[in-house]
C-alpha cells in the first residue's frame, strides 16, 4: 500500500507552492496590459539547482527549453546556479524571471548584486517569450464567447481543489476547505472519493465524460455560468488530479470569475515518488521535464512533440509523459530507440488503483510497441529515463528489471496499493 505520510510529503513540493506564489502576486506585462499567468499547464521543466551542473549543460537545457517554449523551475538554487542564469539572461535577454525565496516572488534583476541564500526555499521561474506570447494569446481568447446573463454581474469567485485518484493525497487543509465551502462543484466520480469528509455544502455533482475531456470542461462552464445567473460568487470546484499541470484552468472561461488554487504534485511526479519510496532510486533527479500526453489540447503538432523528445533525449533529463495518447507510442519507442544516450522506459497506468500496472522496457524493445498499444489503461503516463543513470545502482536496476519486466499477457503483474 502507498504511505499516506509519503504522499502528503510529496504533495506540495516548494517548486509547486512557488509556481502558486507567482501565480496569485505576480503580473506579467504583454502589449498594453499586465497578465496573471499560469506557469505549468501547457508542461514544464524542472532542474534540481543544488545539482553541480557545468555552465555549458544549464546552458543545452535552457536553449532546448526556450525553443520548445517551455517554462522552466529551477529548484534550490544555489549561487552558482543563480550566477549561471544570471549571466544568460545578460546575454539572450528573450525571457522574463521571477525569483521566489520563501515564497516571496518577485521579479529578478539580473543587473543587482544579490546575497547569498541560505534559505532552501529558493526558487527561479525562467519564462519564455514566446510561452509568455503563447499562454496571453490563450488566455485572451478565454476572456470571450461566455455567456453570463448580463454585463452587470459580480464576480464569481472560484477556489479548485485537486485530489489525484486517491485519499492518501488529501491534506486535512484541504478537507478543512471542503468542509467550510458553501458550495461545491465536482464530478460523480470525484464525489465518491471526498463524501465522507463532512462537506457541509451546497452540492452540485456533473457526470464524468470518460471518453471526452472537452465535454467535461463544457460541463464546468455552463454549470459555473448557470450559478452566476443564479446568484451564486462563492463557489469551490474539486476536481482530480493538479489543478495546474492538468490543463483545466487552461480552458476554463475567465469573463466575470477569478480562480485560485490548491496545488497537489502531479500524479506521474507521486508515481515516481513511489518508486522512490519502494526501491530507494530517485529516476526524477536531477531534473525532468513534464510533458502534455495531450499536446494537441494545447496546439502542439506531433512533429513538433517529435522534434521535443528528440532534443530532450540527447540530455541527461528524464522525460514525464502525462496521459498520453495510445496513438503516440510508436512515435515514443522510435524516439526512444534511435536515441545516441540510451534510455529506459518506465510505463505507469492506474497508478494508486486496484488495477495498478508498471512496466519497464530498454530502448531495444521497440517491438513491443503493438503490445504497449493494446494495454494502455485509463491513466496511463511514462517515464524516459538515461539508462546509465540507472545501472549506476546495479542491485536496484536489477530488481526494477526483475519486478517490471513486461509480460505479454499484461495479467501477471498487478503492483497493489
Amino acid at each position: 500500500m502507498i504511505d499516506g505520510n509519503l504522499a502528503k510529503e510529496v504533495l506540495v513540493p516548494e517548486y509547486l507552492l512557488a509556481s502558486k506564489a507567482i501565480y496569485d502576486t505576480i503580473n506579467i506585462p504583454f502589449g498594453t496590459r499586465q497578465w496573471q499567468l499560469l506557469l505549468l499547464a501547457d508542461g514544464y521543466a524542472l532542474l534540481s539547482g543544488s545539482h553541480d551542473y557545468s555552465q555549458d549543460t544549464v546552458e543545452r537545457f535552457l536553449h532546448i527549453l526556450i525553443w520548445n517554449k517551455k517554462p522552466i523551475i529551477i529548484d534550490e538554487a544555489n549561487a552558482a546556479t543563480t550566477e549561471i542564469i544570471r549571466e544568460f539572461y545578460r546575454r539572450y535577454r528573450r525571457m522574463e524571471i521571477i525569483e521566489v525565496k520563501d515564497l516571496n516572488a518577485s521579479v529578478f534583476d539580473p543587473y543587482m548584486s544579490i546575497e547569498n541564500s541560505s534559505s532552501d526555499r529558493h526558487v527561479f521561474a525562467i519564462l519564455p517569450h514566446k510561452y509568455i506570447r503563447r499562454r496571453v494569446l490563450h488566455q485572451h481568447d478565454q476572456e470571450y464567447g461566455l455567456f453570463v446573463g448580463q454585463n452587470t454581474l459580480a464576480q464569481q469567485s472560484i477556489h479548485i481543489i485537486g485530489i489525484a485518484p486517491i485519499r492518501a493525497m488529501l491534506t486535512q487543509e484541504a478537507i478543512a476547505l471542503m468542509a467550510q465551502a458553501p458550495l461545491i462543484l465536482t464530478f460523480d466520480f470525484v464525489y465518491e472519493l471526498i463524501k465522507d469528509v463532512g462537506l457541509q455544502g451546497e452540492l452540485h455533482i456533473l457526470e464524468y465524460d470518460w471518453e471526452r475531456y472537452q465535454v467535461n470542461i463544457d460541463r464546468i462552464n455552463q454549470k459555473l455560468s448557470q450559478l452566476h445567473i443564479q446568484g451564486y460568487y462563492d463557489i469551490t470546484l474539486i476536481v482530480e488530479g493538479n489543478p495546474e499541470v492538468y490543463d483545466l484552468l487552461s480552458y476554463l472561461g475567465l469573463a466575470y470569475r477569478s480562480y485560485r488554487f490548491e496545488v497537489i504534485s502531479p500524479a506521474v511526479v507521486l508515481c515516481c515518488a513511489w518508486i522512490t519510496q519502494h526501491y530507494g532510486i530517485d529516476i526524477t533527479k536531477p531534473s525532468y521535464v513534464i510533458i502534455s500526453g495531450y499536446h494537441a489540447r494545447h496546439g502542439i503538432t506531433t512533429q513538433h512533440l517529435a522534434l521535443e523528445l528528440e532534443a530532450y533525449l540527447r540530455l541527461d533529463i528524464t522525460c514525464l509523459i502525462i496521459e498520453l495518447y495510445s496513438g503516440d507510442l510508436p512515435l515514443i519507442f522510435k524516439q526512444v530507440f534511435v536515441a545516441k544516450r540510451p534510455k529506459t522506459i518506465i510505463m505507469m497506468m492506474n497508478m494508486f488503483t486496484d488495477e495498478q500496472q508498471i512496466f519497464m522496457l530498454s530502448g531495444k524493445d521497440i517491438q513491443r510497441v503493438a503490445w504497449a498499444e493494446r494495454i494502455k489503461g485509463k491513466f496511463t503516463s511514462i517515464a524516459i529515463v538515461d539508462q546509465e543513470r540507472l545501472q549506476q545502482n546495479p542491485s536496484i536496476y536489477a530488481q526494477l528489471l526483475n519486478d517490471f519486466a513486461p509480460d505479454q499477457e499484461s495479467s501477471n503483474l498487478e503492483v497493489k496499493v
